[in-house]
């Protein structure tokens, strides 16, 4: 029989519960800690460990460091990828010409079921392939040190290169201390963009770095890959602020997990009381 899923929007996630922040970061700091070492990590597409079924093809060659590559078939609908695992699904949009794409393994050690969609008109996505991957990490933080999808950026980056500057020779907190002080003194917030972006938009890093001005999730993806570029895991947390969606940072600093939210940090909104986790990249 022939999967059929409608998506109600881009980039979406299924959850079957919503998890407070407290109780996540407590979780968190019970894992393996992963320190930085100054040092960026760069996917590769090695093809040494290949899948494809039907017409999605994943590159699993690194997932023990938390992170796959996959890519579809050319094709003039538009196509989804969906990660599985456990209780949670991830949806994201797939490049309808046969690129390779990073994505993070960021729901720990496990099994996944990699699954890729067409659209077949309107919301309506029919399955054409499905991959399962057995994960082992090397760390639970392995997934929060590399570009992906989401924290999409390279070594030639203006913010990569600024991140060097800043923090040579600094150790993780010294150098996480900086970026947000960067961060809080050097952005602001872009209303206008707050008003205009349409739904599945994909953080803008490299125009939030030019203008220094983006939204919440903007703001957490180019400060994540400042730190990343430094070797330290840090990851964009998407959920609710209140009753506002909105996007913060999290930040692995010796053997805890951070909170930063640039976006409050430059009172761009009240200071919310309670966040809630739906997704993080």
């Amino acid at each position: 029989m022939e999967t059929i899923l409608t998506f109600q929007k881009e980039n979406s996630v299924h959850v079957l519960r919503r998890v407070l922040l407290p109780a996540l970061l407590t979780l968190l700091c019970v894992c393996g800690y992963l320190a930085g070492d100054g040092t960026a990590r760069w996917p590769e597409q090695t093809g040494a460990q290949m899948y494809s079924d039907g017409q999605l093809t994943v590159d699993a060659s690194n997932c023990q460091e938390g992170y796959f590559m996959a890519a579809g078939p050319a094709s003039d609908g538009r196509l989804k990828l969906r990660v599985v695992k456990d209780e949670m699904a991830l949806t994201y949009d797939l490049n309808t010409e046969q690129a390779f794409e990073v994505f993070p393994l960021q729901l720990g050690s496990g099994t996944y079921e990699i699954s890729l969609y067409k659209n077949i008109g309107g919301k309506k996505y029919a399955q054409e392939g499905s991959v399962v991957l057995d994960v082992s990490l090397t760390s639970e933080e392995a997934a929060y040190l590399y570009p992906n999808q989401y924290i999409n950026y390279s070594a030639e980056d203006a913010f990569v290169a600024k991140a060097q500057e800043l923090c040579e020779g600094m150790d993780d907190k010294e150098a996480f201390e900086t970026i947000t002080a960067f961060m809080t003194s050097e952005f602001v917030y872009d209303f206008i963009r707050a008003l205009t972006v349409q739904a599945g938009e994909l953080p803008d890093l490299d125009g939030c770095y030019e203008k220094r001005m983006g939204i919440c999730q903007d703001l957490s993806a180019v400060m994540v890959a400042m730190l990343r570029s430094r070797g330290i895991p840090a990851r964009m947390t998407i959920g609710y602020a209140d009753a506002n969606y909105h996007a913060w940072t999290e930040t692995y600093l010796d053997g805890e997990a951070v909170f930063f939210d640039p976006t409050a940090e430059l009172n761009a909104i009240t200071k919310p009381k309670e966040y809630a986790i739906e997704r993080y990249y």
